[in-house]
């Protein structure tokens, strides 16, 4: 009965991860906790080897290394900054239909000096007590599209900035700013939150991260892209994505393993990242990332840090 389950539970992993080879496969929802399923492989692996199952081992051990295959590229470490480059720290969070606390967004602003800042699921109430709450000192400069529920975005920070547009097409507005900063060309950053995979919206959701895609491959090289994803590394989509040239600035290093932002309102740790700050290399190197608890959101925030050329 125990070798049954075990095969069962090796069988499931290997549903899974069939899922993840396919980037168009259906179920993206299920595929996000796919870096779940090693630890839980690591035990199959154990209780078979005191089993003496070698069949079963066999099989835990192999999806065990293909986990290890996908997780490699997350904990290669990014260049070393290029000399002269200048700091420029870049925060974003999903604060929840407008229902984080405004207090400790800017707090964390403070906190962490940061330089940028970009919000989705931003309301126009929130926006008002986010500048009553001393947002408007901190990051005078802003280009807001506030919503109702969950289309708003924004893009603050403490160097002038300028509208540069939409990303077109997206189910919700995905604002583009053009960040003015002494001594360099301007970086383009986008606030970017596609609609969540859902099953009645997963086809929705993968069009958004395609047309995220193709205005990065035609924006140039500096092109920052930060917000709400709902997707990581194991959806073919977000892959894509990163193909047009841009980085994670949380990966590099084992900490790219235990950076998940979502769902952080359960009273346990996250388990997915689907909240990024991506930047083309041509434009930045990232030099470090964590994340930050905000009250009244479920997800964390990222704070990444970019030397910028």
């Amino acid at each position: 009965m125990l070798r049954g389950g075990l095969w069962a539970a090796v069988a499931a992993a290997a549903l899974v991860s069939l899922l993840r080879l396919d980037g168009s496969a259906p179920l993206p929802q299920v595929v996000a906790f796919v870096p779940l399923l090693a630890p839980g492989l690591l035990l199959v692996l154990l209780a078979a080897g005191l089993l003496r199952a070698r069949p079963l081992a066999a099989a835990a051990a192999a999806l065990l290394l293909l986990q290890v295959a996908w997780a490699a590229p997350q904990v290669a470490p990014h260049p070393a900054p290029p000399r002269g480059a200048a700091d420029l720290t870049v925060m974003t969070a999903n604060v929840e239909v407008g229902r984080a606390d405004p207090d400790a967004v800017v707090a964390a602003v403070r906190d962490h000096a940061v330089d940028v800042l970009v919000l989705v699921e931003l309301t126009t109430g929130l926006a008002d007590r986010l500048d009553a709450a001393g947002l408007a000192r901190e990051l005078p400069e802003r280009v807001v599209e506030a919503r109702e529920g969950a289309a708003g975005a924004a893009v603050y920070a403490r160097t002038p900035l300028r509208p540069a547009g939409l990303v077109g097409g997206t189910t919700f507005p995905a604002p583009v700013a053009a960040l003015e900063l002494p001594g360099r060309a301007p970086l383009l950053v986008a606030a970017v939150h596609p609609v969540s995979p859902r099953p009645e919206t997963e086809g929705a959701w993968r069009g958004d991260l395609r047309r995220l895609a193709a205005w990065s491959r035609g924006a140039g090289e500096r092109v920052v892209v930060a917000g709400d994803l709902n997707a990581t590394r194991d959806h073919g989509p977000f892959r894509a994505l990163l193909g047009t040239g841009l980085v994670d600035a949380a990966e590099g290093g084992p900490g790219a393993l235990v950076r998940p932002t979502w769902p952080a309102d359960l009273g346990v740790p996250p388990l997915v990242r689907i909240d990024h700050v991506l930047v083309r290399e041509g434009a930045a190197v990232p030099t470090g990332s964590r994340t930050v608890a905000l009250p009244g959101t479920d997800h964390r925030a990222v704070v990444a840090g970019l030397a910028v050329r």
